[in-house]
């Protein structure tokens, strides 16, 4: 009867440990599922600022198109108004505010080029880091299933 009394006592010591593994596989579950549920949510956020980053730089570029547009023109009526204006009347207010108009007008350009440039630089460094994460995402789900 000790035998079996002794073998009764390792059976439930197992069945204790195996009980115990199985909890703690169970919260590990739990917490993976949460993690990637988390990581899955984040990718969507993300993806979403991507998209809404990608819009202002379309729109930002169309900006830049119309500005520089707008400045060539402004260039070419400067020309023709050098052309046919006396020096007196170069040195009129006139001709003055438009001559700050159009500093003003290309520092704006430049500003907006680089805003764009800057705008550009950090979208590709999201995509890179969210492809990361979808990498990532992709070998965790892998060993969740395996």
């Amino acid at each position: 009867m000790q035998p079996q009394q002794a073998e009764l006592a390792e059976v439930r010591r197992q069945i204790k440990e195996i009980e115990a593994e199985r909890e703690e596989l169970e919260n590990q579950k739990t917490e993976n599922d949460m993690i990637v549920e988390m990581a899955a949510l984040d990718r969507e956020m993300a993806e979403e600022n991507y998209e809404v980053l990608k819009t202002e730089v379309v729109a930002m570029k169309d900006k830049i198109e119309e500005l520089e547009m707008e400045v060539e023109v402004l260039r070419e009526e400067n020309s023709e108004l050098g052309k046919e204006m006396s020096p007196q009347e170069k040195t009129s207010a006139g001709w003055l505010q438009m001559e700050r108009q159009n500093e003003r007008l290309r520092e704006a350009l430049l500003k907006l080029r680089d805003v764009t440039m800057q705008q550009e630089a950090e979208l590709r460094d999201t995509l890179k880091s969210l492809e990361e994460e979808n990498s990532e995402l992709q070998k965790f789900k892998g060993m969740l299933l395996w």
